[in-house]
């Protein structure tokens, strides 16, 4: 056969293939509308569907329907006719310290699932012993936390921080960076992570990685920023609303009426300045003869918010009711 009826044969594998694939997404979409979507499982010629009529109406060959899930099914979604649009695989960035041998994970890309008193949100990572074919509970030491922090960079894309240090080689395919996203500082195995700090753990035992903790980078001026850390990009607004002022513009400090009183705003990445840690994108009150921060209680200044970039804006903003710098 000659390369040119090679070709030939092999374009018209390929458009009978996406025909195919687009008549089965036309009849797929045909019984959704019929059907909708809602997920009580049934099973078909071997195979799952989200409902007793989509099975007819998509199965129309095979007749026999059966309750539930297909036997030897671990997925608890299978057949669920998805909407979600999740910015990621979530099995991808899930851990968990523990798990039974062979546990499997499903992305959950449908409705909440509750099984085993366990609950799984919609783009959450299930979990399942193929044992009792039942979903485990994940335990990651961020996931069950109160509040929630916005932050500018995430320290696990790229390997941005927490910075692999001498002594810490993490493999990926080993270890698992976790962000903390939590509102607060929290304790994981004696290992302290502040909001938006990463942390490695070992995939096997769930430990922290030996001295794969973040390097903090101590500035001496608050007024200094780390060359090597990548800059975010603060969206500004002033208190009168105006997003081109920045948010120290009119704002004062009712808890150190001092005239030594600085506000600014740190476009810069983290830092840590005399034992506090500076956030991207933070607003601080410091006093510019001591340097010292200070505490302004509430103040008049308006929030901050940060948007997920590297570049913008290298310089502080800073009003100050006198004058000098830390």
């Amino acid at each position: 056969m000659t390369p040119i009826v090679v070709l030939a044969t092999l374009s018209v594998l390929l458009v009978g293939l996406i025909s195919a694939v687009a008549q089965d997404t036309d009849a797929l979409a045909a019984c959704v509308a019929k059907c909708g979507t809602t997920y009580e499982p049934v099973c078909a010629g071997g195979e799952t569907y989200a409902n007793r009529c989509v099975a007819k109406c998509w199965n129309t060959k095979d007749r026999s329907i059966t309750g539930g899930r297909c036997p030897g099914e671990l997925n608890p979604t299978a057949g669920c006719i998805s909407t979600a649009r999740c910015s990621a695989d979530p099995c991808e960035r899930s851990f968990c310290g523990s798990l039974p041998a062979g546990a499997v994970c499903f992305p959950n890309y449908c409705g909440t699932v509750r099984q085993n008193g366990v609950t799984v949100g919609t783009c959450g990572a299930m979990w399942v012993d193929p044992a009792t074919a039942k979903l485990v509970e994940c335990t990651n030491p961020f996931s069950s936390c109160g509040g929630k922090a916005s932050c500018p960079l995430d320290p696990c894309a790229g390997g941005l921080v927490p910075q692999p240090q001498d002594t810490c080689q993490p493999d990926p395919a080993t270890a698992t960076c976790l962000t903390n996203t939590c509102g607060a500082s929290l304790t994981y195995q004696g290992v302290a992570v502040t909001p938006c700090d990463g942390l490695w753990l070992d995939n096997a035992s769930g430990a922290p990685l030996s001295g794969c903790g973040k390097q903090s980078y101590n500035i001496s001026s608050i007024t200094e920023c780390n060359p090597g850390v990548p800059v975010p990009s603060c969206a500004v607004f002033n208190v009168n609303g105006d997003p081109y002022g920045g948010p120290c513009d009119g704002a004062t400090c009712p808890g150190y009426p001092n005239p030594n009183a600085v506000c600014v705003q740190r476009t810069c990445g983290e830092a840590v300045y005399r034992g506090t840690v500076l956030q991207p994108c933070g607003v601080y009150w410091y006093d510019s003869k001591s340097g010292n921060l200070v505490t302004c209680g509430t103040t008049t200044a308006s929030t901050t918010t940060a948007n997920t970039a590297t570049g913008g804006r290298s310089s502080l903003q800073q009003r100050a009711s006198g004058t000098g710098g830390a």
